[in-house]
């Protein structure tokens, strides 16, 4: 395994880190684990298959200068701030076909480094430190390199920045941010003492090299070339179908239908119908596919079939490893989808 420590970057390159990750494990021919340094300006990073208008307000975020970014891994939305410690970890193995075994195999160092401020736990793709998440992890896979990207979460400021994440109402929205508050921690309040980055940094290096015996290597001028190419904004999904909400007639021929159901993952399905056909279709949420055009695969195989024809086009394109819903659950969604459509019709 190679150790990589990360220089300080924008968020654009911190958000794209993965693709710059999965180069050197190709390159080098072995495991990465690279060490983040922290951001100096928080911002706001939104998962691959969500709808940004849905899950951010933009126009309050752009009002404060925050920052929204499209990752190219899935998930819900991060708000990334200094008090993180961030990491990538390139995968060179043939990575297990379950996500959440290749979370158990390659998030060791992780793992053995916060034990020693308390018990560390693995649950989904979610670290928990006594009980409470300290950690979010997300990967995506480019060829045949998995990249792991995630951190730990110094010190719990996550809560101030949730006034960004756009809820139904203000009730809703302060419970967000007290559930942040008592399921979220930072090691700072799990251990009474103000923790630095840089203190986690020299931890996991020290168990990196010494456990895992990790080399250090050192990104040389066309690593850092490579980084600044790569690091270009996600393609975004601000369409009309993503302010859709409810099921309506548009004319006595289109219907523009949104449901929203919560499995695993949250999922989220929005489609135009034209004279009983699905002219158009987003399936969004904070869920993972890999690989990752899946779900775009999907949404095409879908255009021009009745809503009677949905299972079947489920179950014969949707293809790969799905982590937050499985196949009866999106068919269900599609299920409720339909009763809304013949009741407007």
């Amino acid at each position: 395994m190679w150790l990589v420590q990360l220089p300080e970057a924008d968020s654009y390159h911190m958000v794209y880190a993965t693709k710059l990750i999965a180069m050197l494990t190709g390159k080098l021919n072995e495991n990465v684990f690279a060490l983040m340094t922290p951001t100096r300006v928080p911002f706001i990073s939104v998962g691959y298959h969500q709808e940004t208008p849905r899950v951010v307000d933009l126009e309050l975020a752009k009002r404060d200068g925050i920052e929204v970014i499209r990752r190219d891994t899935g998930g819900g939305t991060v708000i990334i701030t200094g008090n993180q410690q961030g990491y990538r970890i390139g995968i060179k193995d043939k990575a297990p076909g379950k996500i959440e075994k290749i979370y158990s195999i390659y998030l060791s160092p992780v793992i053995d480094t916060l034990r020693e401020y308390g018990n560390p736990q693995l649950r989904g793709q979610d670290l928990l430190l006594n009980g409470k998440k300290i950690s979010g992890n997300g990967s995506v896979t480019y060829d045949n390199i998995t990249c792991i990207t995630g951190s730990i979460i110094i010190k719990n400021d996550i809560t101030v920045l949730s006034k960004y994440l756009k809820i139904s109402s203000e009730k809703f929205r302060d419970k967000i941010a007290k559930s942040m508050e008592e399921w979220v921690t930072g090691l700072s309040e799990e251990i009474g003492r103000e923790v630095k980055p840089v203190e986690i940094r020299e931890k996991l290096t020290k168990v990196l090299v010494e456990k895992y015996n990790a080399k250090v290597y050192d990104l040389k001028e066309e690593d850092l070339s490579y980084w600044d190419e790569v690091s270009e904004p996600e393609p975004d999904s601000q369409n009309y179908l993503s302010h859709v909400d409810r099921c309506f007639k548009v004319t006595s021929k289109v219907f523009l239908c949104n449901e929203e159901k919560k499995f695993r993952k949250l999922v989220s399905v929005t489609v135009r119908i034209v004279d009983g056909r699905i002219d158009d279709a987003i399936i969004s949420g904070d869920y993972f596919v890999n690989p990752r055009n899946a779900i775009n695969v999907l949404e095409e195989a879908l255009k021009g079939k009745t809503m009677d024809e949905v299972r079947w086009v489920i179950n014969e394109f949707l293809r790969g490893e799905i982590f937050g819903f499985t196949k009866e659950e999106l068919i269900s969604v599609f299920d409720d989808i339909n009763k809304k459509y013949l009741q407007q019709q």
